[in-house]
């Protein structure tokens, strides 16, 4: 969309407990890493009287930018899942002029707030096999106007020049699917929530918010062992659920938690399978995708072949923070996808 040269671009993600960025250029085909970092939020009990939660955000963003250096001033941002309304919609192939209007008339229907307090966009899909021809399938995504209103806060205060504001599970197609077509699904397991993205030749068809996430099982492990926090997510990156050979004595604690994550993963792959197009593999992301074991787990339960993501496959790393970088693994996944987005 954009035709930036040898620009970087600044994929930023502000989250419900941390701010995470990423820093790419771009010389020929190839992506180099620039500079990345994470700030965690301070918590309400952290914060003065007096002192909003968007003045936290803003001063978490500065720190951090200013901490790790950030040189460019043009930023992509993505939206939490948790704010966006995304569905796809069955609209009649109409002339490109008309296209709007219908589009609206089918979202006033499906969208639970006005849409003069939304932000709409959409995009047109490829059709699926057997489809009804007079009809057009349409990625409807809808934002609330004031969540869009404290991003154009964040980035009028710190003097920033926002490319775009999009999805998570866009940036996840840029980092993690690239020009793969197959059948995907892309978990990404947050830190108190996951999302199970349905990804279909390059494009999203699906989204859906779970409650569990990665600070739910290191709970859940803390109660187990009888430790504290800290080390429950040592024992999630050293052990997790590895020493579980055939997955049948998973510790009562942890079962409400998987259990929900595979319910839903069920619901969204069956979703997939009535539309004609079975799902071939699952890519797990987030910081919660540390879970030791938890591929095979989910491989074993719906005979799937899961990977956990890289989002450094396309990207030049110096060899300096080669280290600390895989360390995270996909935890910055979707930022590396919003700063790839000089390659649309």
């Amino acid at each position: 969309m954009f035709a930036f040269g040898k620009k970087n671009l600044v994929g930023l993600d502000i989250g419900t407990t941390s701010v995470k960025v990423v820093e790419l250029s771009r010389t020929g085909g190839h992506f180099q890493l620039e500079t990345y970092g994470i700030a965690q939020i301070k918590a309400d009990t952290e914060v003065p009287d007096g002192v909003s939660p968007l003045d936290v955000t803003i001063t978490t963003v500065k720190e951090l930018f200013n901490r790790t250096k950030v040189k460019s001033k043009r930023i992509v941002a993505s939206l939490p899942t948790s704010t966006v309304f995304v569905a796809v919609i069955e609209v009649p192939k109409v002339k490109e002029s008309e296209q709007q209007k219908a589009i609206e008339f089918e979202a006033r229907k499906i969208i639970p707030i006005p849409l003069e307090d939304v932000t709409v966009s959409w995009n047109s899909l490829p059709p699926d096999q057997g489809t009804d021809s007079s009809k057009q399938s349409v990625l409807l995504t809808a934002v609330p106007n004031h969540v869009i209103s404290n991003y154009i806060t964040v980035f009028k205060a710190l003097g920033l020049s926002p490319q775009a504001i999009e999805v998570e599970a866009t940036a996840l197609i840029r980092s993690l699917i690239g020009q793969d077509t197959s059948t995907a699904l892309v978990i990404d397991v947050g830190t108190k929530t996951s999302t199970v993205n349905l990804i279909d030749r390059g494009y999203l068809y699906f989204s859906k918010n779970i409650n569990v996430g990665g600070e739910t099982i290191s709970k859940s492990v803390a109660q187990i062992l009888n430790v504290n926090f800290v080390r429950a997510e040592q024992f999630k990156k050293s052990l997790g659920l590895s020493g579980l050979s055939d997955f049948k004595n998973i510790p009562a604690a942890l079962r409400p938690s998987l259990d929900l994550l595979k319910t839903e993963i069920e619901q969204v792959l069956n979703l997939s399978q009535g539309r004609g197009r079975s799902v071939e593999k699952m890519i797990l992301t987030g910081g919660g995708a540390k879970l030791l074991g938890l591929d095979q787990y989910l491989t074993s339960s719906f005979n799937v072949p899961v990977t956990i993501g890289n989002p450094w496959a396309r990207v030049v790393v110096p060899k300096t923070v080669e280290p600390l970088v895989h360390e995270l693994g996909s935890g910055l996944a979707v930022c590396v996808g919003l700063a790839m987005r000089q390659e649309d």
